[in-house]
């Protein structure tokens, strides 16, 4: 049975950076001729075209298909080499990307209590927006990724680590701060405030919105939490929907008020997402099983 080897996944992700020959045959240290030979393999052994021709090197949709096999195989590989190695030199490394208020939320106390445990670990944090989550644990770029929300991605595993609910701010004297209970059909006549930033809970509204056959408007659109919670304590703009959790560590210096929605579909699952629960390292199953402890107690 002919199989594709490390050279060839490769040449297939050299192709999709660099779409010439030349490049090709620079980058790889192989010559052009050789770099024929060994695409015409490929070809053979899926039985499908995988570079467009003739002119410039273009992938055709197999060679897409491949191509995201190859990178993650390729980073797989290098995961692992980077985990001996780990091992061989006692540095191992934990690398994480979640949305900056989660990070601040979620991971300090988990962060401490690792860093306890093993002092040489080496805790690498990024932030990013949905998308660059699921695309960078996808990758292999990161062994963990923090998101609201638990979406179907394939080749992705969810896992629950908290509940949180949606909630809204207003300033402390304003009229739905009196109520005892708030919906969204209360919040509704109210100028609001968005947040660009957050486009999980943006979503995560509108879609409520639509199932309700409610119209949401916005009076302002700004780029975080931070600026949200800071325009509805100083300014008579608007109020602001968010997480309640995120929006209580506001409350702590701002004089303002928190409500939670008591519609039934205005609360959000938060989870850690790796590629595949099977392969994932013990440091990276131990920091879950320690962040969903934390948000049980």
């Amino acid at each position: 049975m002919k199989i594709l080897d490390f050279v060839d996944l490769q040449l297939i992700a050299t192709i999709a950076r660099e779409k010439s020959l030349s490049a090709v045959s620079s980058r790889m240290g192989i010559n052009a001729p050789s770099v024929s030979k060994r695409l015409s393999k490929i070809e053979d052994i899926i039985g499908h075209k995988i570079v467009r021709r003739p002119g410039p090197f273009r992938l055709t949709p197999s060679g897409e298909r491949l191509r995201k096999f190859a990178e993650n195989t390729l980073a797989e590989h290098q995961r692992a080499l980077d985990d001996i190695h780990d091992m061989a030199t006692n540095q191992r490394q934990l690398r994480i990307i979640a949305n900056p208020s989660v990070v601040i939320n979620d991971l300090p106390n988990v962060i401490a209590a690792m860093k306890r445990k093993y002092p040489a670990l080496n805790i690498h944090i990024t932030e990013g927006n949905f998308a660059k989550v699921i695309a960078d644990v996808q990758t292999g770029a990161v062994d963990i990724g923090l998101i609201a929300d638990a979406p179907k991605v394939k080749g992705l595993r969810f896992l629950r680590y908290k509940k949180d609910y949606l909630s809204v701010m207003t300033p402390a004297g304003h009229p739905l701060a009196q109520l005892q209970t708030v919906s969204l059909r209360d919040v509704l006549p109210y100028p609001l405030i968005g947040a660009d930033g957050t486009r999980h809970v943006s979503t995560f509204i509108a879609r409520a919105a639509r199932q309700e056959k409610f119209e949401i408007t916005y009076a302002l659109s700004v780029s975080s939490y931070e600026v949200q919670a800071h325009l509805v304590a100083t300014t008579n703009i608007g109020i602001a929907l968010m997480i309640e959790s995120i929006a209580q560590r506001f409350a702590r210096n701002h004089d303002i008020t928190i409500k939670r929605l008591n519609d039934e579909w205005a609360h959000t699952d938060f989870s850690a997402c790796v590629r595949d629960v099977g392969t994932i390292s013990d440091i990276t199953r131990e920091f879950i099983e320690l962040l969903v402890k934390q948000h049980q107690e």
